[in-house]
């Protein structure tokens, strides 16, 4: 007992983690997480402790509980993630005993289900769940809808009313409970709250702010979708609380716009102890979250002693996040960073460069001539408009000699706008009227240039027999991009070479693999001479069906790397190239509260025979190193070689 009568730290046990401590309504008993896997019930006088209920509760290092309680103190409401679903369901204070009132799905990689929360009457319990193609509200009604009749509602006109209130009783039919699930958002939901009622919730979705009502499902729009809807809702005290541009607001519901609550206070801030604190957390965040508990086999505790020696050595909060960088790479692992708070700058940079679409002669700059030595196709410098010719000297931008000011300054600011060229062609003179773009439309128009250059090389070395498709990235566009191809680039060809070389990864090598290992089993046909031909895959999806070759290099990084093992484990054709660089991981990170961002890996990759992916890079059934000099001839043997294996298999 300590002196001041109040007893601490009675139901902890310093060699766990205790997070999320929830009081019961009635304030007699605590709930809390200890550790990743049990949550501990004890009561206000720290006797009884027990363990109430245990499962996958990684997520509650997010920073909130995973369970809430019932209005009648019986109940928690708590999810369990069982593989490939969450299940929902109630845990009993008395027996431990468990209904299961939903099943949803787990997905990952578009979040979780949010902890789900009792109705203040009592009647349902409503949560968050990424269940179709975007997060939406559900809610599961414990009990069945009350009948009600017409006739009674005479006999009810003489009643008096009635003054009090009985308790909130929380009751559960469970004979059907799955059917009485229901969906009561279909544009998204963010964040919810339940009104004191339990008739209404609050929730913030695509159209604003708005108030569900729980019986029929209808909304009703408080704040339309703008600068004042709030980013996060909480009713307390019979009060509906939000946060508006960072700053606490009370929303009224008719109100035109929430109402700012003032406050004001001053504190000073101890920098090091700050970044001591910090430290702290990130070695802790590392220790509970990385994917691999044996930590990469590294001394994490003595890297934790080596770092802390120089933390308060460190210059500014960027240099700190720089050294949580260089501690975290000390598990040699990918998929790792450290980032400060956005610093506040002096100034705000409005300068843009114009890209004119030209690489100059290197050779005659030298002599100080700006001569086009080539043109790169697409840009404005090839449209017949405004055509550039390889040889062309430039004299002029907008009447000022070029030479006398970098080129780079004569065309600031000159994207998107209208620049005269005065050029000198053959011996004469010439006036070209140009619209620079951004310097950024580089990147796009080479990678262009170059997936046209690889094409157009399978098609001459396989003689039409092949297609080829490049995949820049494992994202939406790019996935949508290699469905369309297929249809157009693999339509009447025998094979298709499938190049992920440069790849940065993402997420879709699953998407792109269930395309590729469809089997025919079905075929559709039209009538006539020219009539369509299909598979059922083809006509009611998309499939492929076709042999195909992979091509890999040491720039294909992540899920790029996933899509080469499912490529070899599927069997579906040759693998050429370059071994891959071993950064598979799936990404998790936390954020500080000093606005810093850890980024690192929380879940492993392991082929099915138990191989780690991660630092060992997937190897191609035939090696072939990138040979700048072939390169530099307009080869590339990769390409050769992946042509030549592709033929062998086709008829």
């Amino acid at each position: 007992m300590s002196t001041d009568g109040v007893r601490k730290d009675f139901f902890v046990d310093p060699t766990r983690d205790v997070q999320g401590a929830v009081v019961s309504p009635d304030g007699k008993s605590v709930a809390f997480h200890r550790g990743d896997n049990e949550i501990v019930v004890v009561d206000n006088t720290g006797s009884g402790q027990r363990v109430l209920t245990k499962g996958n509760f990684t997520d509650v290092y997010d920073g909130a509980a995973l369970f809430s309680w019932s209005p009648d103190n019986k109940f928690i409401a708590v999810n369990y993630i069982e593989g490939r679903r969450t299940r929902v369901a109630l845990v009993e204070l008395k027996s431990g005993n468990q209904t299961t009132i939903a099943n949803m799905v787990n997905r990952p990689q578009r979040g979780s289900v949010s902890p789900p929360g009792f109705l203040p009457n009592g009647r349902g319990v409503y949560f968050i769940s990424p269940e179709f193609e975007q997060s939406d509200l559900f809610i599961v009604d414990l009990l069945p809808a009350d009948i009600t009749f017409t006739e009674d509602d005479l006999d009810k006109i003489d009643e008096a009313p009635k003054k009090d209130k009985p308790p909130v009783e929380v009751k559960v039919y469970a004979p059907g409970i799955d059917q009485r699930l229901r969906r009561l958002t279909r544009k998204g939901c963010s964040t919810a709250t339940a009104g004191p009622d339990g008739k209404t919730i609050y929730a913030i979705t695509e159209d604003g702010l708005v108030s569900i009502s729980v019986s029929t499902g209808a909304a009703s729009t408080l704040i339309a979708r703008g600068p004042t809807t709030p980013s996060g809702i909480e009713f307390t005290n019979g009060k509906l609380y939000g946060i508006v541009n960072g700053a606490a607001v009370t929303i009224t519901p008719g109100a035109p716009a929430p109402t700012p609550i003032s406050f004001s206070a001053t504190y000073q801030v101890n920098t090091k102890a700050e970044e001591k604190a910090l430290f702290e957390e990130i070695w802790w965040s590392i220790d509970r979250l990385y994917y691999d508990s044996a930590m990469h086999n590294k001394n994490w505790k003595a890297i934790r002693d080596k770092f802390a020696k120089i933390v308060p050595f460190a210059y500014d909060r960027a240099d700190f996040y720089r050294m949580m960088g260089e501690m975290m790479e000390e598990l040699d692992s990918s998929h790792l960073g450290a980032t400060a708070p956005p610093a506040e700058l002096p100034g705000v940079a409005s300068d843009s460069t114009g890209f004119l679409g030209v690489d100059l002669d290197p050779v005659a700059l030298t002599s100080g001539n700006y001569v086009v030595g080539r043109v790169l196709p697409g840009s404005s410098a090839d449209h017949p408009q405004s055509m550039l010719k390889a040889g062309d000297k430039l004299i002029q931008i907008d009447g000022d000699a070029v030479g006398a000011l970098p080129l780079a300054t004569l065309l600031n600011k000159k994207v998107g706008k209208k620049v005269n060229l005065t050029i000198e062609r053959e011996g004469k003179r010439e006036t070209i009227t140009i619209r620079p773009s951004a310097q950024g439309s580089r990147t796009a128009l080479e990678y262009e240039n170059w997936v046209s250059w690889q094409r157009a090389m399978v098609h001459k070395l396989s003689e039409g027999k092949l297609g080829y498709v490049h995949i820049a990235a494992m994202d939406k566009v790019s996935l949508d991009r290699f469905l369309r191809e297929i249809r157009t680039e693999g339509e009447g060809r025998k094979g298709l070479v499938i190049d992920v070389r440069f790849n940065g990864g993402g997420s879709t090598a699953v998407d792109i693999l269930g395309v590729l290992v469809r089997t025919p089993w079905l075929i559709r046909t039209t009538r006539g001479e020219f009539g369509v031909k299909l598979s059922e895959n083809i006509y009611r999806s998309d499939a492929l069906e076709l042999p195909t070759a992979l091509m890999i290099n040491t720039f294909s990084f992540s899920n790029a790397e996933v899509i080469a093992e499912g490529f070899r484990k599927l069997k579906l054709g040759p693998i050429v190239g370059e071994r891959t660089p071993g950064y598979v991981i799936g990404t998790g990170g936390a954020s500080m509260w000093d606005g810093g961002f850890i980024r690192m890996p929380v879940i492993g990759a392991y082929a099915v025979n138990g191989e780690n992916l991660e630092n060992n890079g997937r190897r191609p059934d035939h090696t072939v190193w990138f040979d700048p000099n072939a390169w530099a001839e307009g080869r590339d043997l990769q390409t050769e070689k992946t042509v030549a294996e592709l033929l062998k298999g086709i008829k």
